[in-house]
């Protein structure tokens, strides 16, 4: 793609997105991050992330499979974040539907109005860092569809379950599309993550990720290095002392 550019001009400093969640500044205590969204510290938590309106069309399908296994477990609780690249109004009426579900609508400010991709405008608030990093920190188990959350949530060694239920028969949305992109499919060939294509393979999979969170501990870590590269701790001072030079 970039045939001018020559190799020894290239550094690879690691990823800024992810160092908020190893600075002491950003630490959130667990009674507190319990209390702000009514969860209960006695339960464990799920967390399911969504895509944004464009392709995350089958999230209400997805998270009320969810919440058809959780309901059947009295030790389980759900808490979905909706996508920053959009306001969450979506979710109006599966909010009133389930109330018990608990929601985080990150906070972030839009920071330029009419532009082609106005969702690339949109940057987040400290306290959505903050919020991320408690969600991230004390959730037990991840489930999305394809999102770079899967990366997230394996940087604090958790579980993570893929959903794509729709494909060109079934009349749902073709999330199933998406895997066979070439970036994500290092990912499902890692192994690090389970692709759930229905609700039966949720469960399935969420009785694996719950019970045995450390069945694909070694996948999650071989897949940060492939994907990061260096050490997220000094990433903003690599990038600058490679500026620098």
């Amino acid at each position: 793609f970039y045939q001018n550019t020559k190799k020894e001009n290239i550094a690879i400093v690691g990823t800024p997105q992810f160092e908020p969640y190893i600075l002491e500044n950003y630490k959130v205590d667990k009674a507190t991050f319990y209390e702000k969204f009514s969860l209960d510290i006695n339960k464990k938590l799920i967390c399911y992330s969504c895509a944004d309106s464009s392709i995350g069309k089958n999230d209400n399908i997805h998270i009320k499979a969810l919440w058809n296994y959780i309901k059947q477990h009295n030790d389980l609780q759900l808490i979905v974040r909706t996508s920053p690249a959009e306001e969450g109004k979506r979710f109006k009426n599966l909010m009133s539907q389930i109330p018990e579900i608990k929601w985080n609508i990150p906070k972030w400010i839009q920071t330029r109005e009419n532009h082609a991709e106005s969702w690339s405008q949109r940057l987040p608030t400290k306290q959505d860092v903050l919020d991320l990093k408690a969600i991230l920190s004390f959730s037990d188990v991840n489930v999305n569809m394809l999102s770079t959350m899967s990366l997230d949530f394996m940087i604090f060694d958790k579980p993570v379950i893929n959903t794509v239920f729709g494909n060109n028969k079934n009349g749902l949305y073709n999330d199933q599309r998406f895997l066979n992109y070439d970036h994500y499919k290092y990912v499902i060939d890692s192994k690090a993550v389970t692709i759930a294509t229905n609700e039966i393979e949720l469960h399935q999979q969420l009785e694996e990720a719950i019970n045995k969170p450390e069945e694909r501990q070694e996948f999650r870590k071989e897949i940060l290095k492939f994907e990061i590269g260096v050490p997220i701790s000094g990433t903003s001072k690599r990038i600058v002392e490679v500026l620098k030079k």
